[in-house]
């Protein structure tokens, strides 16, 4: 089977969902894509991580969000108690602090005790 190779060029709104704790594909995959990627004209990228272990592992309500997240992107309407939308940035600098938390979180467990 040959790898896909994508393109990066985006012409329609995208929303990507990828799992953190992916098994299968990594999560820093997002990464690249982001990189790689180009839009135009009526393109966007939006790249939502969810904080789960596993491929694919969405919760209906998180399918449910990112559907609404297009729709809104697509048609423009505001759904009922939907945020506004972040920017790259922002979610960037989200996503960061996430990641400090956690490993904070790490450092301040209590060492393992050696079972003799």
């Amino acid at each position: 089977m040959q790898a896909l190779n994508t393109t990066g060029k985006v012409t329609i709104p995208l929303v990507t969902m990828h799992t953190t704790g992916d098994d299968v594909i990594p999560f820093w995959q997002e990464f690249l894509y982001a990189a790689k990627a180009h839009p135009s004209g009526k393109g966007s990228v939006t790249q939502l991580p969810i904080f789960a272990y596993g491929h694919c592992n969405f919760t209906t309500l998180d399918l449910l969000a990112a559907f609404g997240l297009l729709v809104n992107q697509v048609t423009g309407a505001r759904l009922p108690g939907a945020a506004p939308q972040v920017t790259k940035i922002q979610a960037q600098h989200a996503f960061s602090q996430a990641q400090q938390q956690l490993q904070q979180r790490h450092q301040d467990r209590p060492a393992a005790r050696q079972v003799r």
